[in-house]
């Protein structure tokens, strides 16, 4: 196998990423919208300069004072109001457990 093709490379980081994931999977919870539904407008005036299909999950990240997980550059710089954090971070942070 040519370990420096870049498919592979690739394919490698992904499934790294997944079974780094697998653990969180466990964890989820579907919350009703009622639980964060004070959070909305907040999230929404966020998500306007970004991408407004996003505002629930912003929503619920505002309300449990948790990081939002995105890879969206300018939301993550932007994050003066809330919490942002990165893929590869959210990574780092789940090889520590």
């Amino acid at each position: 196998m040519d370990y420096l093709n870049t498919d592979y490379i690739q394919e490698s980081k992904s499934e790294d990423f997944m079974q780094s994931l697998f653990p969180a999977f466990s964890l989820i919870k579907i919350i009703p919208h009622e639980f964060y539904r004070d959070k909305i407008k907040e999230a929404n005036q966020i998500c306007k300069q970004f991408d407004e299909k996003d505002t629930p999950f912003v929503a619920l990240a505002l309300k449990l004072n948790i990081p939002i997980w995105t890879n969206d550059k300018k939301l993550l710089v932007s994050s003066k109001e809330y919490k942002a954090i990165s893929s590869k971070d959210l990574q780092k942070r789940l090889e520590e457990l």
